[in-house]
């Protein structure tokens, strides 16, 4: 698991169990590098505190409601769009496409039953 993953799973984690996210990632991030421990927590808490401006964006962006959208894909799609409308790699040539192989990757993996190896 790196450090995308975990902010991941801590933001499902917060909204189907209401988890606090400090305790989750300091658990489940164990091991990992200082670096993606940092970047797990500088996503989770950025997609907790701009929600309401990520939304704004994703609903601009939906031809359905956000109420109607899987929670696990909204998670998901709160979780990529920090990087997608707040950033810009300045090494990756075509930053939407790394950004939706993240996002597939890490939605499968979420689902019930996947083998994460």
């Amino acid at each position: 698991m790196n450090g995308r993953e975990l902010a991941l799973q801590a933001l499902i984690r917060f909204r189907r169990d209401g988890a606090w996210p400090d305790l989750y990632l300091k658990k489940e991030g164990e091991g990992l590098a200082a670096n993606e421990m940092a970047l797990a927590s500088a996503l989770t808490y950025g997609v907790l505190e701009q929600r309401a401006l990520l939304d704004f964006y994703l609903q601009s962006f939906s031809k359905m409601p956000l109420k109607k959208i899987m929670p696990q894909v909204l998670d998901a799609m709160r979780w990529a769009n920090p990087d997608v409308i707040f950033t810009h790699s300045p090494i990756d040539e075509s930053p939407d496409h790394w950004m939706t192989s993240h996002l597939v990757r890490a939605m499968v993996l979420s689902l019930p039953g996947i083998n994460q190896q």
